[in-house]
């Protein structure tokens, strides 16, 4: 669809710089970014390889961990990792 309504906004130099941040760091331009978030859309972050590589280091560290913990300890350490495995899956 084309675009062609034009609009033209201002900010201080405070707003600006944090938009600018946030801009920077997901890979959009200024006029997709802006649309995303004023249409309420989910603006994604690209996610570092390094990041999941660090966090899949830390799942392998955490079986190890359950694997000598008595059953009754395992249990509550698993719902508690299922927890935070959800609230990551929302992140990406």
């Amino acid at each position: 669809m084309e675009k062609t309504i034009k609009k033209s906004l201002r900010f201080t130099i405070h707003e600006y710089q944090k938009i600018d941040e946030q801009l920077k760091k997901s890979n959009l331009t200024f006029s997709d970014f802006a649309r995303g978030i004023l249409l309420k859309e989910k603006i994604r972050l690209p996610i570092e390889i390094e990041l999941i590589h660090e966090l899949n280091l830390i799942q392998i560290q955490l079986d190890e961990l359950l694997r000598n913990l008595p059953e009754q300890d395992r249990l509550k350490i698993l719902s508690l990792l299922v927890s935070i495995e959800k609230k990551f899956e929302k992140l990406i």
